[in-house]
């Protein structure tokens, strides 16, 4: 007999790889989502508990939309060292997909130390990353399940901690919290809402209503904005501090914000042909529409379908629009303004992020917030601020108008302060079309 002897030392190494590929990620050589439920399965049927932590960056979608996704997957890989420099040998971590981490607790983990491990990974995190060029100061929020406490399987283990890591997100991130019952019930609320909302806009629940913009001189009608509003068939009508929150997450954020600049453009079209005089529509913009890298075209057959010259229209721009936007995203903006369509910064004064947008954004006018209006008269601080506001206005060529006006004195303190134009209920309520017809003087 003979015997034949073959190296397959090559296979197996490719063997390995292929195992390791299938249950490892790819970007941070953690194990994946299958390979952690397993882990949790494994322990599950051997010791009957298990302890998970999720985890995810407190404005890692930030770091993506100012520094791009290369430097986000790099942030992410050194997320990954870092966990795994600063975990117990006995603790298996995972990448469950995006910014967000599993780590199951070793099995021997006394419960009552949850917290304590949990504080020490947050403080872990809040030191600086330094990535590409930049210093990176972020946080974490870390959602706890314990089984068999909160559930019986893997699986339905990492659902509780995301509901807890949702709630801990909720409180304003950088803190930890255990799953309780209360949350799968506000979860279930919230994706009700969302379904809600989707039905509002199938069956044309949402409608515009508008508030006029005036010269402070002399109460002069210039332009209006045009505001959202749900009809609800039990609720009644709701501003959209009622659901804008959610809205502006929601998949259909980019449509509804179509159809409200396709609406407000219609309506304004109408205006004209019932003898109202010429003046701008203001329009707010929801961060879908911007981030689409379609607005440029969209604005431009808004306008060409409802035979309006782009001087007809301002598109105001949130704090939130100001601080997640990546530069190529500016591009239609600036053209758009280049082409005579007004560009607002709405509330601003509000966040730190107002004075940056300044250099960053093509803005033709500053929108004072409410805020500082409503105690201008009395405040110190927010006259101060107000006083400011119109200054960087003038210093910049920006035009700026005033929100939320109520009283004769408002009028008379922004007027003195060089404040041009005003909105707010002393000069109308924001209103259905056919009433602002009515209140200046147009034929139904």
């Amino acid at each position: 007999m003979g015997a034949q002897i073959q190296d397959i030392s090559e296979r197996r190494a490719r063997e390995d790889r292929l195992h390791h590929m299938a249950n490892h990620d790819g970007l941070t050589g953690l194990l994946n989502r299958h390979s952690f439920v397993m882990q949790i399965k494994e322990r599950l049927e051997r010791d009957g508990t298990a302890a998970v932590f999720v985890l995810d960056l407190d404005g890692f979608k930030d770091v993506n939309d100012s520094l791009g996704h290369a430097v986000g997957d790099t942030l992410l890989q050194a997320l990954a060292l870092r966990l795994s420099a600063t975990s117990d040998p006995a603790e298996n971590l995972a990448r469950l997909g995006g910014d967000e981490f599993g780590i199951l607790l070793p099995a021997d983990i006394d419960i009552t130390n949850l917290a304590v491990r949990a504080n020490t990974l947050i403080e872990s995190i809040r030191r600086p990353f330094s990535v590409s060029g930049h210093e990176l100061n972020l946080s974490a929020s870390v959602g706890v399940a314990v089984a068999p406490l909160h559930a019986k399987d893997a699986d339905e283990l990492i659902v509780r901690a995301d509901l807890a890591l949702f709630k801990a997100k909720g409180e304003g991130g950088r803190r930890y919290h255990v799953f309780d019952t209360g949350l799968e019930n506000q979860l279930g609320a919230a994706r009700a809402f969302q379904d809600e909302l989707r039905f509002a806009f199938s069956e044309r629940q949402f409608e515009l209503h508008f508030q006029p913009q005036v010269l402070l001189d002399d109460g002069m009608l210039t332009g209006a904005e045009a505001l959202l509003r749900w009809n609800h068939p039990v609720r009644g009508f709701l501003r959209p501090a009622a659901f804008m929150a959610v809205l502006e997450t929601h998949p259909l954020a980019y449509e509804i914000g179509c159809w409200v600049l396709d609406e407000s453009c219609r309506t304004l079209a109408a205006w004209r042909s019932h003898g109202l005089p010429a003046l701008r529509m203001c329009v707010n913009l929801f961060a879908a529409q911007l981030r689409s890298g379609t607005l440029g075209e969209v604005v431009e057959a808004t306008l060409t379908r409802h035979g309006l010259m782009p001087s007809d229209l301002e598109l105001e721009i949130t704090e939130t629009i100001a601080l997640r936007h990546e530069d190529k995203e500016l591009a239609p903006l600036w053209n758009l303004r280049s082409r005579g369509v007004g560009i607002a910064f709405d509330d601003f004064g509000t966040g730190f992020a107002s004075l940056s947008a300044l250099k960053d954004f093509p803005l033709t006018r500053l929108k004072i917030d409410r805020s500082f209006v409503s105690d201008v008269c009395s405040n110190p601080h927010s006259a101060a601020i107000v006083r400011g506001v119109i200054t960087i206005g003038r210093s910049l060529g920006l035009d700026v108008i005033a929100e939320g006006i109520e009283t004769d004195e408002q009028v008379s303190y922004l007027k003195a302060s060089g404040c041009v134009s005003g909105q707010g209920y002393f000069f109308g309520k924001p209103m259905p079309t056919y009433d602002f017809i009515d209140m200046f003087g147009g034929t139904r």
